[in-house]
Formats: structure tokens, sequence, C-alpha cells
């Protein structure tokens, strides 16, 4: 009787798992395609915002060589520094941000805190699709790195060289996708952290002469557009989610459906 009881569990977990891993390509597939679609999707209020940045990356480009510049004086250069821009530099790495994002899920699974294992989640998801859009930019565009000498302004598109591949920088991307993930979710005072980190994240890759500035500027741009898009799909799909759920009362020896919906 017990083997039964295991092998029917061992079924029906092995089939649940399945349907998960469906509904997760599914809902990924259609996450993507609604972010990747969304400029045919710009209303007028947005236009003002998009013309910002646009401008702002402009102004920035003019100013990378001075800024590269700058960063590189060995007179604004110091220990601190070099270790500040060491340590935060280790937040745009995606084998820091996976398990970190681990570790929210196993933290809101050990405290029973939905809302972290909702970041740790949402912050996977927010990696990939950030890492997905940051990379087919830097094949596109080519820009060369800083420490390749040749200046601010010489591109070599289509190309995987890693020397030139420059902008949108990814370190900054992803940071800045995790921190809008985390802001998404928890107060002002959290948020200030979360995006303080980035930014240190995004400024140590010009101390360390991988990025111009313009470079960081893009890529904080584009991980906090797709932070913020994860979280409002999640909160969508959430908002309208049902589902029935089978329970069985041995002490009652009744058995039934419990309706979930979410909210």
């Amino acid at each position: 009787m017990k083997n039964i009881i295991v092998s029917a569990l061992l079924v029906v977990f092995l089939v649940n798992n399945n349907l998960k891993a469906e509904i997760s390509v599914k809902k990924y597939t259609n996450d993507l395609r609604q972010i990747i679609t969304s400029p045919l999707r710009i209303k007028k209020s947005d236009v003002a915002a998009l013309a910002l940045v646009a401008g702002s990356a402009g102004a920035l480009m003019i100013v990378d060589s001075n800024v590269r510049n700058y960063s590189m004086d060995s007179s604004h250069r110091n220990d601190i520094l070099d270790g500040v821009f060491c340590f935060s530099e280790k937040f745009g790495d995606g084998f820091v941000t996976v398990p970190a994002c681990g570790v929210f899920w196993l933290a809101g699974s050990g405290f029973k805190d939905d809302k972290l294992k909702k970041i740790g989640i949402m912050g996977v998801e927010s990696f990939i699709f950030t890492g997905m859009i940051t990379s087919a930019f830097k094949f596109l565009i080519g820009r060369n790195r800083p420490y390749a000498g040749n200046g601010p302004f010489h591109f070599n598109p289509f190309t995987f060289d890693n020397e030139k591949l420059s902008m949108p920088s990814g370190h900054s991307s992803t940071a800045f996708s995790l921190a809008s993930v985390i802001a998404g979710n928890y107060n002002k005072w959290v948020d200030a952290g979360a995006y303080t980190l980035a930014g240190l994240t995004a400024l140590s890759r010009v101390y360390h002469d991988k990025h111009w500035l313009s470079d960081v500027f893009i890529g904080a741009v584009i991980g906090t557009a797709v932070g913020r898009a994860v979280v409002k799909l999640n909160k969508a799909e959430n908002k309208n989610r049902i589902a029935l759920v089978p329970c069985l009362d041995l002490g009652r020896k009744s058995c039934g459906m419990n309706l979930f919906y979410g909210i």
C-alpha cells in the first residue's frame, strides 16, 4: 500500500513539475515578446522621456574621453575607491547575480516570505531578458572599449570581439535590472540602497577602464526598463491567476476543491 502511495505521489510530482516547466517556458516567451515589442506601443507621453534618454546619451558620448582621462588620472584614484569599485563591480557579474537571486528565493522559502521568493524568480527572469537584449545591442553597435585606444567614436558592428563590445555595459544593465526588481517590491529606502549599489557597479566599469560613461548609462536604462517591465508583467499575471487545488480531509473522510484567486 505504501509503495502504491509513494508511486502515485511521484507521478503527481513529475506531472505537476512538467506542467510547471511548460507554463514557465510559455510565460517567459510571452513576457519576452511583450518587452521586445514594447517600442511598437509607445505613447505620446513616452516620447519626451525617450528624447531625454537619447539626448543624455549623446551628451555623455561627447564628454566620454574627458571623463576617462579624469578617471584614469592617478591623482583621482586611491585605495578606498579601489576597494569600493572592486567590491561593487561583482554585482554586475552573472555568477554573483544569479546566485543572489537564489538566496532571495531560499530566504523567502525559509522565512515564508512570498515577496523575497518573487524577487528571486523575477530577478532571474530579468537577468535573462536583460542579457539577451544587451548582447544583441553589443553585437549590432560594436563600439570599441576605452582600453582599445581608438577613442569613443570607433565602431565595428556585427562582431563578437570582446574588445569591440563596449556599448551597452552588461554589468550596468545586469545590476540595474535586479535593482529595479527589488525596487518594484519594496519601499523607497530599500530602493535607494539597491540603486546606489547598481550605480556603483556601473561606475566601477568606468573606473576600471572597461566602458565609457555613456556605455554604463545606456546599460542602466536597459536594465531599469527590463526590470520594471518584468515586475509589471508578473504582477498583472498574478492578479488574474485562478487555481483549483484538490484537498483531502482524512479526519472527516471528505474531499473537495479549493479555489485560489490571485490579487
